[in-house]
């Protein structure tokens, strides 16, 4: 059950851009809030866990930036 909760977030991001045709950014800040919502409703997500969640997650994206920007701005 818990895992078919987890999948709510994501199942809605991908509604929203393939049948609505919301952008992305709408899309994604949607379904960061119904995740936000899941984590704390069903899973009793605390203050202090929500903070360093999502600064893990922001800390792991520049992680991944860092490591594609290059390549995109390769040229040969």
């Amino acid at each position: 059950m818990a895992a078919i909760l987890a999948l709510i977030p994501i199942l809605l991001v991908l509604f929203l851009m393939l049948v609505l045709r919301w952008s992305s950014p709408l899309a994604g800040l949607a379904g960061w809030v119904c995740g936000l919502i899941v984590a704390i409703l069903r899973f009793r997500l605390n203050w202090s866990v929500l903070w360093v969640s999502q600064v893990k997650g922001l800390l792991l994206t520049f992680n991944v930036l860092l490591a594609l920007w290059p390549a995109l701005f390769y040229i040969r």
